[in-house]
């Protein structure tokens, strides 16, 4: 009878030390650094291998982890219950009850998982081949559970919720290191407009057409040389008829070859013969996707259209590069000028300045939703065109126009806080 005792505790005591395994392999997996084990495979490490391989399919692994660890658990809550109904009765489902839900979280998760979290990559390396082993063996059970799975249109959707929400992981990432001093201020927001670049469209950083300086392409090199001095961008789009029918790019180094042999620009060519084809995006394109098609065209400047093929503005790399290392200091300054500060913290914009312009050049946080400009925005809360004079109050800012110019909000006053009388809407 002792001898059957101490045989049962003995294997609870197995019971305890698999479930242990299991709850500190799972931890250790998915804390594991994906570069510390590829670096181990590098080295030629085969354990490094086979986890890696592991890692690849890790809901399949987690759930074998998970099987494992609750047949080990409830397989080892009977045999004490068993033991326990024997010598203490019926009282004996409760003592087991209680004594084995201590243990199990005290020496089966609690304790496994800190050492695993402590020591990631050392035991989920070590622990590589019986892991495979595992998977293997509970192939059957993680197929069947994959079918449930995948039968459950919730369950897709919670997938594609998780897709989702990589960004916003990544982004509490990132404000986490931010705050434990791994990484600087500079380094938070280049890293989050790396992530804007997943999540922003071109319309966010468009140029509008309004603001657009243009060329006419009948016009010759020397003729143009008045604008070229006053706005000093190099690349210019180029129209035919009015400003909207773009037909092409010229870039102000084509334009200053064309000289005489007296060294004049001439007059016997116009712009339409040096310029080159324009290149036209939807305004929904991600910016992600504007970058790289900016790289393999090897071009700069690109002219957006909305959907029903009206020209919006103009995006250029500089646009896009700007969302990740912030303002670039050159010839995009001299829009810096529609932007006047004035004393209180408040400040003077014209209407077509994009809110994102707006926002990163005072720091502010006006909503950037569907209307790309400060006008546009003030619009689309009113509902309708404000007079002169208006005020409204948009998330914690106050915006008044201070200019309508027939249908368009020439300019306009943002300044942070409540207004302290508004009489119908007016100041």
């Amino acid at each position: 009878m002792i001898g059957d005792e101490w045989l049962t505790i003995a294997l609870i005591v197995v019971l305890l030390a698999l479930s242990a395994l299991a709850s500190g392999s799972e931890t250790a997996t998915t804390a594991a650094s994906r570069i510390v084990v590829r670096q181990a495979v590098q080295a030629g490490d085969r354990r490094a291998r086979i986890l890696e391989r592991l890692l690849e399919d890790r809901e399949r692994l987690v759930a074998t982890l998970l099987i494992a660890n609750n047949l080990v658990n409830i397989f080892g809550t009977a045999v004490a219950t068993d033991a326990l109904v024997r010598v203490t009765g019926e009282a004996g489902v409760y003592l087991a009850t209680a004594i084995m839900t201590v243990v199990l979280v005290v020496f089966g998760e609690v304790m496994p998982k800190t050492y695993a979290m402590r020591h990631a990559e050392r035991l989920a390396l070590a622990l590589a081949p019986v892991l495979r082993g595992l998977v293997v063996l509970f192939t059957p059970a993680t197929l069947l559970l994959h079918a449930l799975f995948a039968m459950a249109p919730r369950a897709a959707a919670r997938g594609r919720a998780a897709a989702a929400s990589r960004a916003a992981f990544l982004r509490a990432a990132i404000a986490l290191w931010t705050e434990r001093g791994v990484l600087n201020e500079p380094e938070r927001e280049m890293l989050s407009g790396v992530l804007d670049l997943l999540e922003l469209e071109v319309r966010h950083v468009v140029t509008h057409r309004s603001r657009m300086a243009t060329l006419p392409a009948d016009a010759t090199p020397r003729s143009v040389l008045p604008l070229l001095k006053e706005k000093p961008f190099s690349r210019f789009p180029v129209h035919a008829g009015t400003a909207e029918e773009i037909v092409g790019i010229v870039h102000i180094r084509d334009i200053l070859q064309c000289i005489d042999d007296t060294g004049r620009l001439r007059e016997d060519v116009t712009l339409r013969a040096i310029m080159k084809p324009a290149w036209f995006v939807p305004a929904t394109t991600p910016l992600a996707t504007q970058l790289l098609a900016f790289r393999h065209r090897q071009l700069h400047m690109a002219l957006v259209v909305d959907e029903y093929g009206s020209l919006l503005g103009l995006v250029t790399l500089e646009d896009i590069v700007e969302e990740v290392v912030g303002d670039i200091v050159d010839e995009k300054d001299v829009e810096l000028a529609e932007i006047q500060r004035e004393d209180g913290g408040s400040a003077l914009v014209e209407g077509s300045v994009p809110v994102r312009d707006l926002n990163r050049h005072m720091e502010w946080d006006l909503p950037e939703g569907e209307a790309a400009t400060l006008a546009g925005l003030v619009m689309e809360v009113a509902g309708r065109i404000p007079e002169a004079g208006e005020t409204l109050k948009i998330d914690g800012y106050e915006v008044e126009v201070v200019r309508r110019q027939r249908h368009r909000l020439a300019l306009l006053r943002v300044r942070r806080g409540p207004v302290e009388r508004l009489d119908d809407g007016r100041s």
